[in-house]
């Protein structure tokens, strides 16, 4: 079946999104992929994105729009829907638009849902965040109660819980991606790995933190790995809703990896200016997620941060 109807992964001029087209398209499967305006009104990191693109159809799809999303999803008649577009402007700041966030993280799932339904699509995959669990020191687990302390993460927690509703509403099958911080090719220029890599391949000293915070690092090729468990077990499992972290399953800490680049790209660790600037005020020292659930139900299993390190400064 999957040969034949096509997959539609939203948000595809996304970091994520551009790495879920490009590689269900790799693997030979049909493909569509939506944007929210025509592509000559991107610019940058997401237009080198959708120039990439060139296995995925390419289809503007406005979310908001019920009759767009209905007509859209009437014609093409989906097999899967990744439902990965969303709002994260000021994602981590008490600035973000709730209001923003509702229409278009949480709303669209109202129409959704029924005009998938309607087709008989055989799965629904939602791109969640670890920014939906509580501030803690221990590993994130699908089952904790969720207190989210930004705006952002309380609204991607409604579009889980709506997500949730509605699944069962409609007998849908549904599994949500709690993911963390992926990292690779393609990602914007100004996050910090990419600066970093640039700085040491040009021999340049770059001011930072003293970067002891510890995060949940994973490779973007084991997160596309892991969005195709999903779909797999949406497959062999009679369960409507499902939620999987797909994360490391490890707190690294940040100079670590900075530190791991520098030797593998051969270059002094000096030049890495641990110190020199000031943590962000309020910045949770410790964030990570486990991934128990995921490895034993997906049969799944991510990269070390080295590997991943490696394959990145490759790419």
């Amino acid at each position: 079946m999957l040969k034949h109807k096509p997959i539609v992964v939203t948000g595809v001029s996304s970091f994520v999104g551009y790495h879920l087209a490009k590689y269900f398209s790799n693997q030979g499967l049909p493909v569509i992929g939506t944007i929210s305006r025509s592509i000559e009104h991107y610019d940058d990191i997401r237009l080198q994105r959708l120039k990439d693109l060139k296995g995925t159809k390419l289809e503007v799809v406005d979310l908001c729009h019920r009759k767009m999303v209905e007509h859209f999803i009437e014609s093409v008649k989906p097999v899967f829907w990744f439902h990965h577009a969303g709002f994260a402007k000021d994602y981590g700041s008490f600035e973000f638009d709730m209001d923003r966030g509702y229409d278009v993280n949480v709303r669209p799932l109202e129409w959704i849902y029924p005009a998938l339904k309607k087709v008989e699509v055989q799965g629904v995959i939602v791109t969640g965040t670890g920014a939906e669990y509580s501030d803690s020191d221990d590993a994130h687990k699908e089952d904790e109660v969720c207190l989210p302390v930004t705006p952002y993460g309380l609204s991607k927690l409604v579009e889980t819980q709506r997500a949730a509703q509605l699944a069962n509403l409609h007998k849908l099958k549904t599994r949500v991606a709690r993911i963390f911080i992926p990292y690779g090719s393609m990602d914007h220029p100004q996050k910090l790995f990419a600066t970093v890599i640039q700085s040491l391949r040009n021999g340049k000293k770059i001011e930072l933190s003293p970067c002891e915070q510890e995060r949940d690092f994973l490779f973007i090729d084991d997160l596309m790995s892991g969005y195709q468990g999903l779909m797999k077990h949406i497959e062999s499992s009679e369960q409507i809703f499902e939620i999987f972290n797909l994360c490391s399953g490890e707190a690294t800490q940040v100079k670590r990896v900075l530190l791991a680049m520098a030797k593998d790209l051969k270059v002094s660790a000096s030049l890495l200016d641990f110190g020199s600037k000031t943590m962000r005020p309020g910045e949770a020292m410790r964030q990570y997620g486990s991934n128990q659930k995921a490895k034993l139900q997906l049969n799944w299993q991510p990269k070390s941060i080295e590997q991943g390190v490696k394959l990145f400064l490759k790419e």
